[in-house]
């Protein structure tokens, strides 16, 4: 019997090493996130027709957040809030001010800055796993291919993908 459970043991360590082990582990933690002081990071989006580079900056106040992403230019794109179960974007640069881009950037921000409260709805349907070091979490939506995935790599950058629309989003802290 002791046998058969030490080798149990040994299987299940063996099979979670090849193809990655669940962790309780959030995105974000005291190496990318301050809950007190203001928080920079240097952030990229890519789309085919769409790159943007520059800065975001975010803040706590209770349970909400506040932020603002600033282009390299130091013009200011959108400030956005998340509280409770939703996002907004307000001051909107003119090339993002369209109705279906703001329902994308709003819906993206949300899940990628109010991924870790585990009250939104999204966050129970997620699939948390370790890769080589790497953190993936993916949202499937009833979906085969997940919809999409959230990675946090040892260096701590945060990186997002929203395969419907083929954004990727890259933040990393600036010290």
């Amino acid at each position: 019997m002791k046998c058969l459970i030490s080798n149990i043991i040994v299987f299940c360590c063996c099979f979670f090493s090849l193809f990655g082990q669940t962790s309780p582990e959030n995105i974000w933690d005291d190496s990318t996130i301050s809950r007190v002081a203001p928080n920079h990071y240097k952030t990229f989006i890519n789309h085919k027709t769409l790159n943007f580079s520059g800065i975001t900056v975010l803040i706590h106040q209770n349970d909400t957040i506040l932020g603002s992403m600033i282009n390299e230019f130091g013009f200011k794109s959108f400030d956005f809030m998340i509280y409770g179960q939703k996002c907004t974007i307000s001051n909107v640069v003119f090339l993002l001010d369209r109705e279906y881009i703001r329902k994308t950037i709003e819906s993206d921000l949300l899940f990628i800055f109010g991924f870790d409260d585990p009250n939104l709805k999204f966050v129970k349907k997620c699939e948390k796993k370790y890769i080589d070091d790497t953190l993936k979490v993916t949202y499937k939506k009833g979906q085969k291919k997940p919809v999409k995935a959230i990675y946090r790599y040892p260096s701590n950058e945060i990186v997002y993908q929203n395969n419907k629309y083929l954004l990727t989003y890259s933040f990393t802290k600036i010290k």
